[in-house]
């Protein structure tokens, strides 16, 4: 597994995360275990894009609602705040894709 990658634009802070794509019976399965966010397609292209949808919903509803720093904390992020803002995804060891997401400051 690649390490995780964190960048900033001052606004958000870009995340590569482990996505696992994986058939399950007749459909695909879109898993990233760091946010615990999932979704599902008939294809592995459909998957990930559903996944890409469901993971945008995730950000801003939890965003929206000020709960998306303790959602992270719960989930067992690490957050640095000096000298700049750094999120550090719980360590995992399943294998899949990485995907880069931008988690609002």
């Amino acid at each position: 597994m690649r390490k995780e990658q964190i960048k900033t634009d001052g606004k958000s802070v870009k995340v590569l995360l482990n996505v696992i794509i994986k058939k399950e019976g007749d459909y695909y399965v879109a898993y990233c275990p760091a946010l615990e966010v999932s979704s599902y397609g008939k294809t592995r292209s459909e998957a990930h894009k559903m996944f890409n949808e469901a993971l945008e919903i995730f950000i801003e509803d939890t965003h929206a609602k000020g709960s998306f720093e303790k959602v992270l904390l719960q989930l067992g992020w690490k957050l640095q705040q000096v000298p700049v803002v750094k999120y550090t995804p719980p360590k995992l060891t399943a294998k899949g894709i990485m995907e880069e997401i931008a988690i609002p400051l």
